[in-house]
């Protein structure tokens, strides 16, 4: 499984909100706008889930957290997941990966949504970002490609 560019096409659009697209779309079109957000949300929950099963049992990476297809009142504008280890569930800092209408994204982000329920204070994360740094130095680029 592999992403293409209707994964992208998908999410283009100059409006997300369901109160506008009710206006916009008949209910027949709103409904195929709806069920191909579905179709190519499960796709990406499908590859995340598929993703985190294949990786080294040493990491310890638990389900991701995938966020939904919509927020109740909106469709999205990306598709989001976080990656956490199994010590790291209460942490802000996890790995993230986004698909929007331009990008692919992975990267070591700082979670502020629900910050204050989870440890990790913005210098710790930080700091971990200083320690990628040096990480990435030892790294044969050639085997990110």
């Amino acid at each position: 499984m592999q992403l293409d560019i209707a994964d992208f096409e998908v999410l283009a659009r100059d409006n997300y909100t369901f109160k506008h697209l009710k206006i916009t779309y008949s209910v027949a079109e709103l409904e195929e706008i709806k069920y191909e957000y579905k179709k190519h949300w499960q796709k990406w929950k499908e590859l995340n889930l598929t993703v985190a099963t294949n990786l080294p049992k040493d990491f310890s990476i638990t389900k991701p957290k995938i966020e939904s297809w919509t927020n109740g009142w909106n469709l999205r504008n990306h598709f989001w997941c976080a990656y956490r280890s199994e010590s790291r569930q209460r942490e802000n800092a996890c790995l993230a990966v986004l698909l929007n209408k331009k990008q692919y994204q992975i990267y070591l982000m700082f979670q502020h949504y629900k910050s204050a329920e989870r440890s990790g204070s913005v210098a710790a994360y930080n700091d971990l970002l200083q320690e990628i740094a040096i990480w990435s130095q030892k790294i044969d680029i050639t085997d990110y490609y």
